[in-house]
């Protein structure tokens, strides 16, 4: 009876490997049922030079103030997905002061480079915001700011598609207001 040992634990073995197997299936089922009822997926690849222009304070890349920002690339957006950027604003005021930001610009532009939407003072597909608390800033007085990219989760996908949008620009200004 002993010399038949093994195929009972290879039969449980075996029996474990049928069941991992079963439901790894039924898994990737209920992966492809959950894409293919959902939103469909897009990724939207829009190249860009997003210029910062500032009044008041400068924008750097590093936080030793060395890497002075002029424009930033966002890369690969997703619909839906914030796109974050982190940047060093330094006060060049000589007196206390609150920052106020505002995008204009925005121009959207087919591959053969002609302008499909814009100029305009913002965006119906996008925008940007940033983390900035609304803190007093001392002359000579540097901080962090986070600035994010986003396009909306309701953009008019056929939009960009149908016009072959592939690139946008847009300006982004931070004023420096003494109080």
């Amino acid at each position: 009876m002993s010399d038949f040992s093994h195929f009972g634990a290879l039969y449980k073995s075996r029996k474990l490997v049928y069941r991992v197997l079963f439901f790894l299936g039924i898994g990737m089922i209920l992966f492809g049922l959950l894409l293919w009822f959902s939103e469909e997926v897009f990724i939207v690849d829009l190249s860009n030079s997003g210029m910062i222009r500032a009044r008041g304070v400068r924008a750097y890349w590093d936080a030793d103030l060395k890497e002075e920002a002029k424009d930033i690339p966002w890369g690969t957006n997703y619909i839906g997905v914030p796109r974050n950027i982190t940047l060093y604003l330094y006060s060049v005021s000589n007196a206390p002061v609150k920052l106020e930001i505002s995008t204009g610009n925005w121009t959207f532009f087919d591959s053969a480079g002609d302008v499909i939407l814009g100029p305009a003072d913002s965006s119906s597909f996008m925008n940007v915001s940033w983390d900035y608390s609304g803190k007093t800033i001392l002359p000579r007085e540097n901080l962090t700011v986070t600035f994010t990219l986003l396009i909306f989760p309701e953009a008019d996908i056929d939009l960009i598609v149908s016009k072959d949008i592939n690139r946008f620009s847009f300006d982004i200004s931070v004023v420096a207001i003494e109080q």
